[in-house]
């Protein structure tokens, strides 16, 4: 009772000590400590135990966690020098269509700017990969088997944009077939993004999605992106939101809605901007992301929750 021991904060708490009393409790003189008046101090008060944050067999990460700062300053204080890690994987994003114009150049009297492959390598650098990389084709057969061939040896995937629905140009089905690609998936019951084909060579995977502007952005939010990070096992927790007011579709097709989100007392409210047509990307500009509405019915009153994906 008569004696104490001055320690810093952080310090090892002195052998036979088990309390610590803040220095605004106190009242300190050369040769005394006295307590303030009220003060009660009490056992163990601001000690950190040894272990008691997590014990020896505790699992602190789980496979799959993104590392940043504080996952970084876990592993660190864990005393993991090393940590295995999943590669990140190659991209290349070619966009297809001899309508195409470069955005700075002249457009001729059939042509449209190319915008997809810019618009999906910057989704997935706002998603966290950065080994990406962009190219043109034209709607030539010849070439597009070559160049394809040659890009499935060097991608871990492969997206591209256009070429895939049953117009008379629209060659890379047939392309991938005669590549030895197998074939996932053709045509999702969807709106936008309905002509979507996927397909796997070895260990590259095959995204080819439509050329309208906001199907292939759709699409590759929807679904590029998510089975990249499931195969990193990164599993990020589903979003919902609530409809901030009903709509109506007359096809029963999966609906995919751009929206605003915004926060509201019954949660977030996601305010619908539906788009002109699948090139509208002009109506995609400032919404938070888009609205996921099921298949199995056509009225969706307002208050209805759906699931969400972040732009």
């Amino acid at each position: 009772p008569a004696n104490c021991i001055e320690v810093m904060t952080g310090a090892v708490v002195p052998a036979l000590c088990d309390c610590v009393i803040p220095i605004e409790e106190i009242q300190l003189t050369e040769q005394s400590a006295e307590l303030l008046p009220d003060v009660s101090p009490r056992k163990s008060q601001y000690i950190h135990h040894r272990g008691s944050d997590y014990g020896k067999s505790d699992l602190l990460l789980e496979p799959g966690t993104r590392i940043g700062g504080p996952e970084m300053a876990v592993l660190a204080s864990a005393g993991q020098a090393t940590v295995g890690l999943a590669r990140e994987p190659n991209f290349f994003i070619v966009a297809i269509g001899d309508e195409l114009a470069d955005p700075g150049t002249e457009l001729g009297p059939s042509q449209i700017r190319r915008s997809n492959d810019f618009a999906i390598d910057t989704l997935l650098k706002e998603t966290g990969f950065n080994t990406t990389r962009r190219s043109k084709l034209p709607d030539d057969p010849g070439v597009l088997r070559k160049t394809i061939a040659e890009l499935l040896e060097q991608a871990d995937i492969l997206i591209l944009t256009g070429g895939v629905s049953m117009g008379k140009y629209d060659y890379i089905p047939e392309i991938m077939n005669s590549l030895g690609v197998e074939i996932l998936l053709h045509k999702i019951a969807q709106k936008p993004g309905k002509p979507m084909w996927v397909g796997r060579r070895r260990d590259t995977v095959v995204f080819a999605l439509p050329g309208n502007p906001v199907s292939s952005l759709v699409c590759a939010r929807r679904y590029v992106v998510p089975a990249i990070q499931d195969a990193m096992g990164f599993r990020p927790q589903q979003e919902i939101a609530r409809l901030g007011r009903p709509l109506h579709q007359a096809v029963p097709l999966t609906w995919f809605v751009p929206v605003i989100l915004e926060p509201h007392e019954s949660g977030m409210l996601a305010t619908p901007r539906l788009t002109n047509t699948s090139g509208d990307f002009h109506t995609l500009a400032g919404t938070t992301g888009f609205v996921e509405l099921a298949h199995e019915q056509t009225e969706f009153p307002a208050g209805h929750l759906a699931p969400f994906w972040r732009w």
